[in-house]
């Protein structure tokens, strides 16, 4: 006799098969009957059972039961012959039924992951809706393919759905506590809805069940570069090199985490080396414009953003970089026109209206200002450039303890962050508290020894205090980080310092 469900030999007098756990129909003892021909004439090995069929806590037999038996109470058949026919007849349709029912199964799986597979390629080609149709027909023909939804979600991220995107990732966790694609997944979904926390648990997970996986890594370097933890970016994006030394992403969060720690030349020096391993990676040539601009190199922040959008059309923060670049220069119709494309881009982008009320701001538009500033806040709560914009505004209009609580709330999210520092300065000194204002200057030197901004507000405060030649020391120290700085050649020609 052979299993009709695996097609493996039977033990004889066996009432279940010891491979697949089938619980066999017994017909009398007989190896003729009817309960023979159902067995014999499966072929052996033309049925593997099927991977989801059942649970493994699932007793044995459990998922193929025989029919219940049917019966009148009280009545004897007619007809024992015709009915006892009838009887192995049903049996045999049953069993063809499984069987059927098997290969329909294997056959969707099979598909599944086809469709899956062709997902995936959608995804590379940033056509999301098509590639969540696909994974949905996956998951349709098999519903416990944990990959079908994280596909989903994928695409759905793709699509700006982020919420949806989080369910898909739940089903495909719970399907699969140990897909370490949807944990990535679930991950880029909270970060994108500002929820670092959660993101960084989720990819803490991915990591501890594939710590070979240097993208595990790379995604956390980029969360912890969002939350302005540069230490802990530099950290995993230094794992991520040591998986993959080729990877250009662990080059431009390296990058960045450097330039955010002022360490300016060895964030180029990564920059180039993640343009030169893939030159069609926009996300570097941005973040380099990012460097050349903190490196006060504003023509080439320029190219490399122009360089940026030519890969990746609409791209807004290479938009923005541009406009900033724009405003360091003093071309502020430039750099309106190019923060706008940014916000046209992507109407949800807070950093872009951040950069806007910076552009108002040197335009003496203090309320127009003002208003951009909170609706970055409103946008992105933990943009820390948007507080110290908003801050410096309050400055300028005269709010001194509104201006420190907002350098306060941009410290917090960024305690690397310099210039709110010499805006706290300010503030301090504006309430008449100097030696508060010359510990926040002395702060912010700490942080980047090279802010030649700190030194001028510095100078300013000794001038003010009646401190000459301390005064002269920092402006002239202004003037040797930025040689075009002409507010501190102004004020050293005005108090009548020697070739200035």
């Amino acid at each position: 006799m052979f299993c009709a469900q695996c097609g493996k030999e039977l033990t004889k007098g066996a009432n279940y098969c010891k491979y697949c756990g089938t619980k066999l129909k017994q017909v009398g003892r007989s190896s003729s009957g009817p309960a023979a021909a159902i067995t014999s004439k499966q072929p052996a090995g033309a049925n593997p059972p099927p991977p989801f069929a059942a649970a493994p806590t699932a007793a044995p037999g459990a998922w193929l039961a025989p029919p219940p038996t049917l019966s009148i109470a009280g009545k004897k058949p007619k007809k024992p012959l015709l009915i006892g026919g009838m009887a192995a007849l049903a049996a045999v349709a049953v069993a063809l039924v499984l069987v059927f029912a098997v290969f329909l199964g294997e056959s969707g799986q099979e598909k599944a992951i086809k469709l899956v597979g062709q997902a995936r390629g959608l995804l590379v080609e940033e056509r999301y809706e098509e590639a969540k149709l696909k994974a949905e027909q996956a998951a349709g023909l098999a519903y416990t393919y944990a990959p079908a939804h994280s596909v989903i979600a994928e695409a759905l991220i793709g699509l700006e759905r982020y919420e949806a995107a989080i369910e898909e990732c739940d089903k495909a966790i719970e399907l699969d506590h140990e897909l370490a694609e949807a944990y990535r997944n679930r991950e880029t979904a909270h970060s994108f809805l500002g929820d670092y926390e959660k993101a960084v648990g989720d990819l803490t997970m991915a990591i501890d069940l594939d710590p070979a996986d240097s993208r595990a890594y790379i995604q956390r370097a980029h969360t912890y570069n969002e939350m302005m933890e540069s230490e802990k970016a530099l950290e995993d994006a230094m794992q991520a090199l040591m998986l993959d030394p080729e990877s250009q992403a662990a080059y431009t969060e390296r990058a960045y985490a450097y330039a955010e720690l002022y360490e300016l030349d060895k964030a180029l020096e990564d920059a180039e080396k993640a343009i030169e391993l893939d030159p069609g990676y926009a996300p570097a040539y941005a973040r380099r414009a990012y460097i050349h601009k903190e490196m006060m190199e504003f023509q080439a922040a320029i190219e490399d953003c122009d360089l940026a959008l030519e890969l990746k059309p609409g791209y807004p923060y290479a938009y923005a970089e541009r406009a900033l670049a724009f405003l360091w220069m003093g071309d502020t119709e430039n750099a309106l026109e190019a923060v706008s494309a940014a916000i046209d881009s992507d109407p949800s982008y807070g950093f872009a209206y951040g950069v806007r009320a910076a552009i108002y701001v040197r335009m003496g538009d203090y309320h127009k200002a003002l208003d951009e500033a909170s609706e970055a806040i409103r946008r992105d709560p933990r943009d820390a450039f948007s507080y110290a914009v908003r801050a410096k505004v309050r400055n300028a209009l005269g709010d001194f303890c509104g201006a420190i609580e907002d350098a306060n709330a941009a410290l917090q999210i960024d305690r690397t962050y310099a210039n709110p520092h010499v805006t706290l300065a300010i503030a301090y000194f504006s309430l008449g508290n100097t030696q508060q204002g010359i510990q926040e200057t002395n702060a912010a030197i700490q942080i980047n020894p090279d802010y030649f901004y700190a030194y001028y507000i510095r100078g300013l405060i000794f001038l003010n205090l009646g401190q000459r030649d301390q005064a002269i020391a920092d402006l002239i120290k202004a003037v040797q980080l930025y040689p075009d700085y002409e507010d501190a050649k102004r004020v050293l020609h005005d108090i009548g310092v020697p070739g200035y």
